[in-house]
């Protein structure tokens, strides 16, 4: 039987998926936000900066970064509420993103045991070479801020984030 793959932000659509798929399984990656929000705010910046190189963008990095706190938060609000919820049609799987990056070959072995899929050594090798490829060539943002260059407090923000994270990360497979 062949099973349709998505990956990316679908979240928003969760249960409508379900819906339409019984049997399908959702698996998502959980992490602390903070690291989420600087990625946003820089990545934002930067991709607006490269349509006018010779003319840096009118850009607010506090409207960037308020607006990179407030999508996290529901965001991952809004994720927890799915995964953390059981329903018998359905597998949904949380995978702690610190432990896929200690240990990327098992977290795919797991992936692959919970998705009903043979794992294969080969492409498993191949799939981390690829990443740890993708890595290396991404380029460095020309302007790297960090939440407190943001004006975000990283107490707070933890304070907001962590008993949601850690419901998820507890709830997480083992790897």
């Amino acid at each position: 039987m062949r099973r349709p793959f998505l990956k990316g932000h679908f979240i928003g659509v969760a249960k409508d998926l379900e819906d339409k798929c019984p049997n399908c399984t959702f698996v998502t990656m959980v992490r602390p936000a903070d690291g989420r929000i600087e990625s946003y705010c820089n990545h934002l910046y930067n991709f607006t900066a490269s349509f006018t190189p010779e003319v840096p963008p009118i850009f607010r990095w506090d409207v960037q970064a308020r607006a990179g706190v407030a999508i996290e938060i529901l965001y991952t609000e809004t994720e927890a509420d799915f995964f953390l919820e059981r329903n018998p049609s359905t597998t949904r799987a949380i995978i702690n993103f610190a432990d896929f990056a200690k240990d990327p070959i098992s977290a795919f072995k797991v992936i692959s045991k919970v998705c009903e899929l043979n794992y294969n050594e080969e492409i498993g090798e191949i799939a981390v070479a690829k990443m740890n490829e993708s890595r290396a060539a991404k380029p460095k943002y020309k302007i790297d801020r960090k939440l407190e260059e943001l004006g975000v407090s990283r107490a707070r923000l933890k304070e907001l984030q962590d008993p949601v994270i850690a419901k998820m990360i507890a709830a997480a497979y083992k790897i």
